[in-house]
């Protein structure tokens, strides 16, 4: 992971964060040798999950005790 110094980070701020949007990559910026802050490139979340989303995925048996006929299975097919 690359570093800089906060000083050269704060003159060329701009060009930095073109640079680290563009090659996906992170930075360390430090005050006097140590880590202050990291800049990392914005990553857009998953699409978000809805409640009920996967409800057409399942089937539904008219008893949920009973056992499957033999002949609903795949493998069987």
């Amino acid at each position: 992971m690359k570093s800089m110094a906060i000083s050269l980070f704060k003159a060329h701020a701009l060009e930095v964060i073109d640079t680290i949007n563009v090659h996906k990559e992170s930075i360390v910026i430090t005050n006097r040798g140590r880590p202050v802050v990291k800049v990392v490139p914005f990553d857009t979340p998953a699409k978000s999950l809805v409640p009920g989303m996967l409800s057409d995925m399942l089937l539904f048996e008219n008893d949920i005790v009973a056992p499957i006929k033999e002949s609903s299975w795949e493998a069987n097919q």
